[in-house]
């Protein structure tokens, strides 16, 4: 059985979201999790944001449960 999980937000703002992704943005944001036999993570954000989310390492997956407060810019 295939699970997906939608968590959106603005990531500064939102401590889910930061923890999920660990790109600290103030533009909304929103990461989809698919859980199955070949898991996958989307991020969707705006595109002024693409240059710099690209140059972060990707995190590792995480459980959307877990929270931890966002680190300010």
């Amino acid at each position: 059985m295939t699970t997906a999980t939608l968590t959106a937000g603005i990531p500064a703002k939102n401590a889910i979201l930061y923890h999920a992704i660990r790109f600290n943005v103030g533009d909304p944001a929103a990461l989809i999790e698919i859980e199955g036999a070949t898991p996958r993570r989307s991020l969707i954000l705006r595109e002024i944001e693409m240059d710099r989310a690209r140059a972060r390492p990707r995190p590792t997956p995480s459980s959307a449960t877990q929270t931890s407060p966002p680190r300010a810019a």
